[in-house]
């Protein structure tokens, strides 16, 4: 086995730490290496020239909240703005969020007051409309409101976000990622839905609206995620594009993997028998209930690229001795691709037999 970091071993040479390379997750996440197929590109197109959100389904690891890194690298309108939803998210929070308890502890005799607009936070949807519109856009009054006394009044987008906060594109579109909707409280995608159609939502607290100007060229891009944990309304799907992102065939995964893994181009006989193996690991009827992803078979594989005697000889010819316990190439299969200690057992005679 090559050198190693870590050993058990006091006498066994390791590697400097130093020598690590980049986590996982960080090259996964690499824009300009995720590839689109190209019905996946159609919905990309659907969703800009229609000015509708896209909404992504497929299982965990198929690419869904990638795609949005990738549209905006791919268009230039870097940084993603990203939204991360939980189960307590309302619609206003992908907006904005308003400090109400430190606003009070303020308000508190002997306390300094403070501008009302310094308890706000603004967030991902909330920053897209104020970037496309650009600092110099007005806001308007919400009717009825006042201005509270001692408070200047709020008049334009740089009031709530200062001009060194805007991007050097600002007054351009901007990729939002709504990232797994389906958390979200029963209300949320309808009423949200209805401030996008509008570019624009309410700020009570301030008593303003922020509202994309009707001359403005550009418009968010909204890229929303779900992992189908529970239905959406309806009334939501009809107001988005869609598209489900289906788990890669072996002919797709390929281009996946070279574009993740160039180095493998030169192993593609090594590469199909991987590729086989982690079919087999995938069949449910197998007794694998929680299958691994294609973001698991890429760490697996850089994984497997990094132990270099692992690709020495064929897949088959490595985990053709395994008895399924002692062998420790069988170890560092499972160590990636399966997460549950009930399907560590499954799997590994799911290897042994594959290899034989």
């Amino acid at each position: 086995m090559s050198k190693l970091f870590y050993s058990a071993d006091r006498n066994q040479a390791i590697k400097p730490l130093s020598e690590l390379p980049e986590p996982a997750v960080k090259l996964l996440a690499n824009a300009s290496r995720y590839y689109a197929s190209e019905e996946l590109v159609v919905a990309v197109n659907v969703a800009l020239i229609l000015g509708q959100p896209l909404l992504l389904t497929g299982e965990p690891g198929t690419g869904k909240s990638q795609l949005a890194y990738h549209v905006a690298w791919r268009l230039g309108l870097e940084p993603l703005l990203q939204c991360q939803v939980r189960s307590t998210t309302t619609y206003s929070e992908l907006f904005y969020q308003f400090d109400e308890l430190t606003r009070f502890r303020d308000s508190q005799p002997g306390k300094e007051e403070k501008p009302l607009v310094e308890y706000l936070r603004l967030n991902g949807l909330g920053k897209a409309i104020l970037f496309a519109g650009g600092p110099d856009a007005e806001l308007t009054p919400i009717p009825g409101s006042r201005t509270p006394q001692g408070q200047r009044p709020l008049t334009h987008f740089r009031d709530l976000l200062g001009d060194a906060h805007y991007p050097a594109n600002a007054g351009q579109a901007t990729v939002v990622l709504i990232d797994e909707l389906d958390k979200a409280p029963r209300d949320t995608p309808n009423d949200m839905l209805d401030e996008i159609e509008k570019f624009g939502f309410d700020i009570p607290e301030l008593g303003v609206r922020v509202q994309l100007p009707e001359a403005s060229t550009s418009r968010p891009i909204v890229i929303i995620t779900s992992n189908s944990e529970k239905s959406l309304p309806d009334a939501f799907l009809r107001r988005c594009a869609y598209y489900h992102i289906p788990f890669p065939d072996t002919e797709v995964l390929k281009p996946i993997v070279y574009s993740h893994l160039p180095a493998l181009q030169e192993r593609e006989a090594w590469l199909h028998e991987a590729l086989d193996l982690f079919a087999q690991l995938r069949n449910r009827g197998k007794g694998i209930r929680k299958p691994p992803g294609t973001a698991e078979l890429l760490s697996w594989l850089r994984m497997v690229c990094s132990l270099s005697d692992l690709t020495n000889q064929s897949l088959k010819e490595t985990l053709r001795t395994a008895d399924g316990e002692s062998n420790p190439n069988v170890q560092r299969l499972l160590n990636v691709l399966i997460k549950t200690k009930e399907e560590w057992d499954i799997a590994k005679r799911i290897i042994s037999d594959w290899a034989q």
